[in-house]
């Protein structure tokens, strides 16, 4: 057996261990003959056309393949009188087992020593032995394999995973249904194992940190499952690729490829084989090995005559489990390489803001105005309502509250919808349901089907974070933040323009009239949706990139502007098989592209929320949510109570000294007017100090604006006081409304806005119970009071986040656990 070692350690009897350079062992040529013998190329066939077939072998006892790959390009640049690119490492140290060694049964069942090998058995090998072929297979064509996989909200799988599941049910059709069948994945652990080892050790002295990137050798695992055959062909595919996952998933960490060198270390001397290859009885049936070959360097193994055309492998060891090695060509590795990709953030950056995102802007700026029209009416309608239908506050509260119930369920439900099923969907849904209850809530005979129509009402403005979500996805990173509260004044134009029109038609008209004029915007959306396109980032993330690149192309052209060039790269794996893509012959010329954010769940992404590292995000955002939502509802009731209260509290200065209903819609026109200095403040500090600095900072001064309520009563300082508070939490709601889509990965995005934007709600439902009860009935500090704490206490929890987003890539699926 050859020690691949460059440090040999001599121990002593009296069990002191002495570190030793291979160069000063005695040489021994026999040993360094046989080990060339294994690696030296057999062959060399010049073809007619011009071209050369170079033929190598290599014992795999020696080295795996991503070793070979390592040698084959240091024997092309030497052959060039180039430097060696990756000097490869011999040092057998890196991979000396714990003391004591740490192993477990798990390692029993994936290799079986030779001593416990059942005796050969002649009647369970086949008639014909296995042969060696060659299949080509287009990139579409996996793709394809990827989008059926990850149907129904099911996670996608790396493309191995994809491709091996679906060579597993294909086997099985071969199967007569009794046999059991295998299957196999290679799974490579330097990248586990690199920057992991202990480089203070003695032995480790001059080996340097990533090391292990170059280890020449073997560092292998070979994880696999085994299932009926029937069963396999009853499964779905996407069934199948979650049951490869599962198998496949223990072998991919640094603590598995510890166990296993201890588990060598203990069986030594004596040789052990992978258990897939071996059939322990009769009723085993076929076995397939997979393993990566995709990132085979062919482009780089270039000896002076031209590049190489092609790479591929054989293995002619006449066992009876089948191996697929997966290999790309010249051409596609060319197309792929790291120069020749580009991620979807890159895209974005490349089309630029243009024409594009300036239509979207307008169709979600609809969405946004209808909202905001929808959820201001309510602080004109209630008191009308009230005096037409005789009802009581706590009816007419309800009217407002009902809303914000919808809104929470709604908030939910169309994230959700979103997140499985598409954001045109989910904008489709909005529009049908939010303009089919405005209209009607015009035409309620009474007061019971008002209160119906307004909560289902609700439901549909409960949408307003997938326009939010859905536009965001599409705005470069660079300029996110400027774009963002762009979009956020279209709310504050919707509240503006209904206060507006609340002032002309209601004297005159009524609120039957100002209810059916302000479904307009939501009738608008509904009617331009079939302009909408698809979000490029929630088509990556399911594997349907070639639509997401012709929305880009679109996009591009829209804008007169470049896409970059190579081609859109997918990598948004959504479970940690992501590196299967790349197991056995990982990159040797440069470090890989690493967007790595991984997942490991299986449940819907309303649990995702609650994983360890969004669980601490998503409490933090709820508060905020909350307080935002209470907040500035709060202000808008509170400037229309105080109004409307005048005779009930003589003894607290109103905004107005007359009463009347057109000087209620004035304050209210007025105050709204506060959030276009508010948004300007907001526009101005998001992209500086960043989004929590400013929404810290927004809070704090909201808080000192709406002070002055506790103590003085006079017309200019409640007016100065509203009109101040309002402009700075409309800022913090603003921020907030970016803040959270940013935060949250495209997986979950809508899902966990949408969440976070219900639990706003609540603020909402509760806002009227202190703005309308406690003001009418004289309690007009004890309100004031409690807004004030919820304003301190959500500023307080915005120090608490994890991290800051501004000019950040956006994440794309859930990341591992990490320290928040």
């Amino acid at each position: 057996m050859v020690e691949d070692e460059a440090v040999v350690s001599n121990r002593k009897e009296d069990e002191r261990s002495e570190e030793r350079e291979l160069t000063e062992l005695p040489f021994n040529s026999d040993l360094i003959s046989n080990v060339l013998s294994l690696l030296v190329p057999k062959q060399v066939t010049e073809l007619r056309c011009g071209g050369l077939v170079i033929g190598c072998t290599f014992d795999h006892r020696v080295a795996d393949a991503y070793s070979i790959n390592l040698f084959l390009t240091a024997w092309a640049e030497i052959a060039q009188s180039k430097p060696i690119s990756n000097i490869p490492s011999f040092r057998r140290s890196m991979l000396n087992p714990r003391r004591p060694p740490v192993t477990n049964n798990f390692y029993n069942k994936l290799f079986l020593p030779f001593s416990s090998l059942p005796p050969p058995r002649s009647n369970l090998l086949p008639m014909n032995p296995l042969v060696s072929r060659i299949y080509y297979m287009e990139a579409k064509d996996i793709n394809h394999l990827q989008s059926k996989s990850s149907v129904n909200g099911n996670p996608k799988r790396s493309k191995l995973v994809t491709f091996a599941a679906y060579l597993w049910k294909l086997i099985a059709e071969c199967e007569d249904g009794l046999n059991m069948c295998k299957m196999g994945i290679v799974v490579e652990g330097r990248e586990r194992l690199d920057n992991k080892v202990n480089f203070k050790a003695p032995s480790l002295s001059k080996t340097m940190p990533g090391a292990m990137k170059n280890y020449f050798g073997n560092v292998l695992s070979l994880p696999y499952g085994e299932m009926n055959s029937s069963e396999l062909k009853e499964m779905s595919l996407s069934q199948v690729c979650d049951t490869v996952h599962e198998f496949v998933d223990p072998a991919m960490t640094e603590e598995h490829f510890r166990g296993l060198i201890d588990w060598v270390e203990l069986n030594r001397p004596e040789p052990a084989v992978a258990k897939v290859y071996v059939k322990m009885d009769e009723n085993d049936g076929e076995a397939i090995v997979v393993s990566s070959g995709q990132r085979f360097m062919v482009d780089s193994v270039e000896f002076g005559w031209g590049k190489p055309c092609f790479g591929s492998y054989h293995f002619p060891w006449g066992g009876q489990t089948g191996l697929y090695g997966i290999l790309i060509s010249a051409h596609s590795f060319k197309m792929t390489d790291q120069t020749a990709t580009y991620t979807l953030d890159e895209a974005l950056v490349g089309v630029g803001f243009g024409k594009f995102q300036g239509w979207l802007l307008v169709y979600a700026g609809l969405g946004s105005i209808a909202e905001a029209m929808e959820v201001m009416i309510l602080s004109f309608i209630g008191p009308s309502v009230r005096s037409e239908w005789n009802l009581s506050s706590t009816q007419e509260s309800l009217i407002t509250t009902v809303v914000f119930a919808g809104m929470l369920i709604g908030a939910y439900s169309w994230g959700f919808i979103s997140d499985n099923f598409g954001r045109r969907k989910g904008l489709l849904s909005i529009a049908i349901v939010t303009s089919g209850a405005s209209v009607l809530s015009a035409f309620s005979p009474n007061y019971i089907s008002l209160v119906i129509l307004r909560c289902i009402g609700g439901i549909g403005l409960g949408g307003g974070p997938t326009y939010n979500s859905w536009f965001l996805e599409f705005v470069p990173a660079p300029s996110r933040g400027i774009w963002m509260v762009i979009f956020a004044t279209f709310w504050t134009v919707g509240t503006i323009v209904e206060a507006f029109l609340a002032w002309i038609i209601m004297p005159r008209y009524g609120w039957r009239w100002l209810l059916a004029i302000s479904s307009i915007p939501a009738l608008a959306a509904l009617l331009f949706y079939e302009l909408v396109p698809e979000s490029p980032r929630y088509l990556c993330l399911k594997g349907q990139t070639t639509e997401a690149y012709n929305i880009l192309k679109r996009a591009s052209v829209v804008n007169q502007s470049q896409l970059p060039s190579g081609i859109l790269l997918s990598d948004q794996i959504t479970c940690s098989d992501e590196d299967l893509d790349t197991l056995e012959d990982t990159s040797l010329l440069s470090p890989k592209r690493n967007k790595k954010i991984v997942s490991k769940t299986s449940f819907s992404s309303l649990w995702m929320l609650f994983s360890p590292n969004l669980i601490k995000t998503t409490f933090l955002l709820w508060v905020l949510f909350f307080g935002n939502s209470f907040s500035y509802y709060g202000i808008i009731l509170l400037t229309s109570e105080l109004s409307n209260r005048h005779s009930l509290c003589a003894s607290f200065t109103l905004l107005t000294v007359d009463g009347s209903e057109d000087a209620t819609y004035r304050d209210v026109f007025i105050t709204s007017l506060a959030e276009l200095p508010g948004l300007l403040f907001a526009a101005f500090m998001v992209d500086r100090i960043g989004r929590k600095h400013s929404m810290e900072l927004m809070f704090f001064i909201g808080f000192i604006f709406l002070l002055p309520l506790l103590l003085l009563q006079s017309e200019i300082f409640t007016m100065v006081s509203l009109f101040g508070s309002r402009m700075f939490i409309i800022g913090t709601f603003t921020i907030a409304n970016i803040y959270a889509p940013e935060i949250y990965p495209t997986a979950v995005r809508a899902t966990g806005v949408g969440v976070a934007s219900s639990v706003g709600r609540i603020g909402g439902m509760i806002c009227p119970i202190v703005a309308v009860y406690l003001v009418g009935n004289c309690h007009h500090t004890v309100a004031i009071v409690l807004f004030e704490v919820v304003i301190i206490l959500s500023g307080l929890c915005v120090m608490f986040f994890p991290h800051e987003t501004m000019a950040q890539e956006l994440a794309d699926t859930v990341s591992e656990p990490v320290s928040l």
